[in-house]
Order: structure tokens, then C-alpha cells, then sequence
């Protein structure tokens, strides 16, 4: 079984800036795959939020591999930025639904690695560096590591199928399984192994006209966080360019 995995920066804050910010949860990223071994089919990282496909081995290793990426991300964004004082990064608990192996699987894919070209932050979506397509396409033998062999065929066209649009059928699918939250291609009597209980999964994908628009923070205290978390980051990043 596959899992689409993804998390939120609180109040949909902007989380990576510039360049070296992306790199900085790209290695994190890296580290916890040595961590945990976890197996990483796919994933892209965009201005206030990451997507993730994985294919874990145990009950156990998805919890614990992406507990231990936000946890540490979190700190070293809060580090470099010396916003330690100011809570929470992320909107919660990263958010994860289980994927059938077929042709489900190839249109997650799809959307994950299509992702910034549909969010318009690049020409064709191969040359979107912080993803598993700009890396598999471009990166290094090393860099290649922390990405897995898919558990079914990938098309041949597949750099041709990521940059044409996906059919409403398809987004329709998808968006259906958003309202609805339920997994995507599993059979509604799927019995989830161990700790991964069919209550914890929360379907998150969303359209284009959603990843850009803004969510208000809930309550007063999450307004002062996010406005002191902009204040601090504007002060280093003018810093920085100063």
C-alpha cells in the first residue's frame, strides 16, 4: 500500500523564501530517509507546503519518519530565522490517505511531480528543482538515492503526461476523496494494518485556486504567532539582501 503524505505551514505562511530554504528541508528530508529507510516514490516542495508519496515496509515507519521531519525541520527553520519563541510551524499532524497501487497511484503521481507547474512557479514541471522530478530527471546518482524504484510501471511518456493537464475526471476523483476524506482507490472495507487506523487519514489535495488562496488563523493567539513570525523572518531576509 502507497500513502500520499503532506503538511501545511500554519496560516498557509509562506515556509521557503528563497533557494537555500527549500535545500535546508530537502536535507532534512534526506537524513530522515537514512533514518528510517522509508521508501519515497515521489514528492515536491512548494512555497507553504510539501507532498510526499511513500510506500512503507512497517506500520510503524511512516509515523516515525515524518514525525521526526517536522519535528526537525520545524527547529531548524525556527533556528535560522530565530523565531523559537513564537509556536507552532506547521497547521498540525502532517496528513496522509492510502493510494491502490494501479492506476490511483499513477495519478497522485502525476499531481504531486505536476504540482508547481500547475501553481504556475515554473515553464515545464521538470525544471521545478526541489522535487523528485527535477532530481530524477537531473540530479546526481547520489542526489537519486533517497528515491525508489515505483511499485508499478511508469508510463514512458511520463515527462509528456506530467506536463499536460489532467483530465476533470481525474481532479473530479481527486477532489471527491477532499470532500468526502476518504482514501483514494482502496476499497471503502479496507482493513488498515496496525497503528495506520482509517480515522487518521485525512485526503488533502487540493487545486490550484486552493494552494493559492489564504486561510485566516483560527484563534487570536495563532494572528500574534503568524505576525511575529513574518515580522522576525522579514528582519533576516532583509538582513540577508541589506
Amino acid at each position: 500500500m502507497c500513502f500520499h503524505v503532506l503538511n501545511r505551514a500554519v496560516a498557509r505562511l509562506t515556509l521557503f523564501e528563497k533557494d537555500e530554504d527549500y535545500d535546508a528541508f530537502e536535507r532534512v528530508l534526506e537524513e530522515a530517509v537514512a533514518r528510517e529507510r522509508l521508501p519515497i516514490l515521489a514528492y515536491t516542495v512548494m512555497p507553504n507546503h510539501w507532498h510526499v508519496v511513500v510506500r512503507p515496509e512497517t506500520d510503524s515507519q511512516l509515523s516515525k519518519f515524518f514525525r521526526w521531519l517536522t519535528h526537525t525541520h520545524t527547529m531548524r527553520w525556527h533556528a535560522h530565522y530565530h523565531t523559537e519563541e513564537t509556536g507552532h510551524l506547521y497547521q498540525g499532524r502532517f496528513k496522509t490517505f492510502p493510494i491502490e497501487a494501479d492506476d490511483h497511484l499513477l495519478t497522485v503521481l502525476r499531481y504531486v511531480e505536476r504540482n508547481p507547474l500547475r501553481a504556475a512557479l515554473c515553464e515545464r514541471a521538470e525544471d521545478w528543482r526541489f522535487g523528485s522530478f527535477w532530481r530524477r530527471k537531473h540530479g546526481s546518482p547520489e542526489q537519486q538515492q533517497i528515491l525508489s524504484e515505483w511499485p508499478i510501471t511508469r508510463p514512458r511518456q511520463w515527462v509528456a503526461l506530467v506536463n499536460r493537464p489532467q483530465s476533470d475526471a481525474e481532479l473530479t476523483a481527486l477532489r471527491n476523496s477532499v470532500r468526502k476524506g476518504t482514501p483514494y482507490g482502496v476499497p471503502e472495507r479496507f482493513d488498515f494494518p496496525g497503528s495506520l487506523q482509517r480515522g487518521s487519514f485525512v485526503v488533502e489535495v487540493r487545486s490550484c485556486a486552493a494552494d493559492a488562496g489564504t486561510v485566516q488563523p483560527e484563534t487570536c493567539q495563532q494572528r500574534k504567532m503568524v505576525r511575529r513570525l513574518s515580522d522576525r523572518r522579514e528582519r533576516v531576509v532583509q538582513s540577508v539582501h541589506a
